[in-house]
């Protein structure tokens, strides 16, 4: 497979074998997830993230925490937009790893995933026009928050798509559109 850095800025990803073309999807879920080996406690995610994320609130995360990890409590971070839906970031040891990321030297990643993900209104269809509205308006809070956090614990994102996104173009992706 072509690698994976840069591929979205450029539209299409090629595989080895050449039998599909695979293209990012516009309307995909604006969500990101930063793969990074710095553990960070959710006392140093919070006023990263705080800044993007206005009335952030942490609560621990429903996900189970595996017995004998290392490093901080799984947790989640939640910012409720009075229109727009809720956008989360929720940090753990991650066991599922992307496939894009086999393709770089390990040390440019690490098991720490850190996901910020938009969830829509309360009752709204994720697919209605209202919906891809309000994705549209949090996609550049979901850049700017995983922004936030690359700069301090270093790593790799990866969308929702599977595909690497470079700083350049996360700093791109956190300008509101016009």
């Amino acid at each position: 497979m072509v690698r994976g850095r840069g591929a979205a800025q450029r539209g299409t990803l090629v595989p080895a074998g050449r039998t599909q073309v695979v293209v990012p999807d516009p309307q995909a879920a604006p969500g990101l997830t930063l793969w990074s080996p710095v553990p960070m406690s959710p006392g140093d995610v919070l006023p990263l993230v705080r800044p993007a994320m206005i009335g952030a609130r942490v609560a621990p995360s429903e996900l189970p925490t595996p017995s004998g990890t290392d490093g901080p409590p799984e947790c989640a971070v939640t910012a409720q937009f009075e229109y727009d839906g809720a956008v989360t970031l929720r940090s753990s040891r991650g066991t599922d790893v992307p496939a894009v990321l086999t393709t770089l030297d390990w040390r440019e990643y690490g098991p720490w995933a850190y996901r910020v993900r938009w969830h829509p209104p309360d009752g709204e269809d994720p697919d209605s026009a209202l919906s891809a509205i309000a994705r549209q308006r949090v996609a550049p809070t979901i850049a700017r928050v995983t922004a936030a956090l690359w700069r301090a614990a270093g790593g790799t994102v990866v969308d929702e798509g599977g595909f690497v996104v470079e700083p350049a173009e996360l700093t791109r992706r956190a300008v509101p559109p016009r």
